[in-house]
């Protein structure tokens, strides 16, 4: 695994603002082949592993969605996610007479010559079993993965979300989101209604342009990747949600990053969409006088609704005044 890992800083001119913020897969963010790549395997891979596995072990449907998703897409999808990764680390996936072997896990995966799912093995035992061929793969990345889809019936174009595979969701659930379209999914994020407005022209530019690449950033006071809004039976739904801040811990708070990669597949009208999180340390961002100064300034851009949906609203003037002392 790579012990030089990736690190991105997505807050730009100080400001928070909700917009696309599309970039070129590839465009350097000072982070050498990773910023070329769309998957990302760091030093901390076991720990995404491991979530993934607990996340399928509590409820595999509640992380892994499906809904209207052609098998042509399914292998379309299946065949770019092999061929990426043996494209991206060679290393560690090998590819040959329709056998996947994943180094980095042990894991084997055999499909036929369609990219149709045959068979799984691990060397982890894995429960429930692995029966799908994007929830075997899946697990050999760190992202999360979606698959947006669209259907053209004369002047009627629709879009709606065919695939989730979603174990590091932040306060969000694959089953509430499945199936919906891109306007659907995003009304409640304060200040979204200039971009829902063009969702149709995203859409499109998902599919048929790119590959793209952005970051949208949260406020979190752990650094737990699943943060879906329910938790598992038996936990405290309190100490779930993962904002609680106290300027005294040794880390009162984490940047949380998502890295989101879009690429089209124009002759199946669906585009890749994956979700990669990594973290920041609220003492680095704060002993770094650049982000320092561009995160509390972009938090005093934040609009009141926006510092409640950030999870900053209840902590806000403690926040401000811990990074400024």
């Amino acid at each position: 695994m790579s012990t030089n890992d990736p690190k991105f800083f997505p807050i730009e001119k100080g400001e928070y603002v909700v917009a696309p913020g599309l970039r070129s897969l590839g465009h350097d963010f000072g982070n050498g082949d990773f910023d070329q790549k769309v998957f990302l395997i760091s030093s901390k891979f076991k720990e995404y592993r491991q979530n993934k596995l607990e996340c399928r072990a509590e409820r595999l449907s509640k992380y892994f969605c499906i809904k209207d998703l052609s098998a042509e897409r399914v292998n379309v999808l299946a065949r770019f996610l092999i061929e990426e990764l043996v494209k991206e680390y060679p290393q560690y996936f090998i590819f040959r007479d329709q056998v996947l072997e994943c180094v980095h896990t042990g894991d084997r995966l055999i499909v036929d010559n369609n990219f149709d799912f045959l068979s799984f093995h691990s060397i982890d035992p894995i429960s429930p079993p692995v029966e799908h061929i994007l929830d075997a793969l899946s697990l050999q990345v760190e992202e999360d993965i979606a698959m947006v889809c669209r259907s053209v019936d004369g002047e009627n174009v629709k879009d709606h979300l065919g695939l989730l595979h979603l174990c590091s969701p932040s306060h969000w659930s694959a089953e509430d989101k499945i199936g919906m379209n891109f306007f659907d999914i995003h009304v409640p994020i304060p200040g979204i209604d200039k971009i829902n407005r063009v969702a149709d022209k995203l859409v499109e530019t998902m599919i048929n342009k790119g590959p793209y690449v952005r970051f949208i950033w949260s406020f979190v006071t752990d650094q737990r990747l699943n943060h879906h809004p329910t938790p598992p039976p038996g936990i405290d739904p309190v100490a779930w949600k993962g904002r609680s801040f106290n300027e005294d811990a040794a880390i009162p708070f984490y940047f949380r990053i998502e890295r989101q990669v879009m690429w089209g597949f124009p002759h199946v009208d669906a585009s890749l969409f994956t979700i990669g999180v990594t973290f920041m340390s609220g003492l680095e961002v704060k002993n770094n006088p650049y982000q320092r100064d561009q995160l509390i300034s972009a938090l005093k851009s934040m609009s009141p609704e926006s510092r409640v949906y950030k999870g900053v609203a209840g902590c806000f003037d403690q926040l401000i005044s811990w990074l400024e002392s």
